[in-house]
């Protein structure tokens, strides 16, 4: 009785390569030009069933094949002008939901096709806010605008001259915060721990700009308002005499 044998790999190969050519029948036998019998039919929801839970725990034997670029090209064109189903999109939805994107996957995703200059058309924007408006709620809309606004204006690193400006705080012993976001409108250089100083390193070149002299006068204002007092310290001065700023510095935390 040979009942729960298992045959070895050398077996297998064997039997493999003898059967290899020969048909049981003339019928089994590949025909050229012969249409299979369930070219074009689908396959029934239950027997898709089927098919999944028998292929539960099997590994393919293409799994980690890669394509070849011409194979690829194929599948391309195959595809194209091809739309998901509302029902496949949202299956698609639900399946990458909470899905974390792996590092390596970003740098690839980042190396296509450059999107610099790239514009959402009229109608993709109104998609993306319908989207948006059932996702979250109108409150959670302004806030994600907010958060995405507030770094926008707040650095992540120091120029020159904020660099030469923090250092002469360190030197005085003065802690401070870099970057203040005020009223979640406006972000200040500097402002020192435990008072109501804040400070502004301006640049000739960029605070002469007709947009900056006008957002630089509404933070003067704000300042003013709600009881900040608020020291600018200018670069140009600077240039010409290093002391300025220990000085500037010195005149206010006294």
């Amino acid at each position: 009785m040979r009942k729960g044998q298992i045959h070895s790999e050398q077996s297998k190969l064997k039997m493999v390569l003898a059967k290899k050519g020969v048909h049981v029948s003339s019928s089994t036998e590949f025909k050229k030009g012969i249409v299979p019998w369930n070219k074009g039919l689908r396959m029934s929801n239950d027997m898709r069933k089927k098919l999944s839970v028998a292929h539960i725990g099997l590994i393919s034997n293409r799994k980690g094949c890669k394509l070849s670029e011409n194979h690829k090209l194929k599948i391309s064109l195959a595809n194209k002008g091809n739309h998901h189903t509302e029902t496949a999109k949202n299956a698609i939805s639900m399946a990458m939901c909470g899905r974390v994107v792996a590092e390596e996957t970003k740098k690839k995703l980042s190396l296509r096709v450059p999107r610099v200059g790239w514009k959402h058309t009229e109608e993709s924007k109104e998609k993306i806010n319908k989207a948006s408006c059932e996702l979250y709620s109108h409150e959670e809309i302004c806030q994600r605008r907010r958060i995405q606004m507030l770094a926008r204006l707040k650095k992540s690193s120091m120029n020159g001259f904020e660099k030469y400006v923090s250092e002469c705080l360190d030197n005085l012993g003065t802690t401070y915060e870099f970057q203040f976001i005020a009223d979640n409108r406006f972000a200040y250089d500097f402002k020192l721990d435990n008072s109501n100083i804040l400070i502004e390193c301006d640049c000739g070149y960029w605070h002469n700009k007709p947009r900056n002299i006008s957002q630089d006068h509404k933070k003067t204002e704000w300042a003013k308002n709600n009881g900040f007092k608020l020291v600018r310290i200018n670069y140009e001065t600077m240039i010409f005499d290093k002391s300025y700023v220990v000085n500037t510095l010195n005149e206010v935390i006294v």
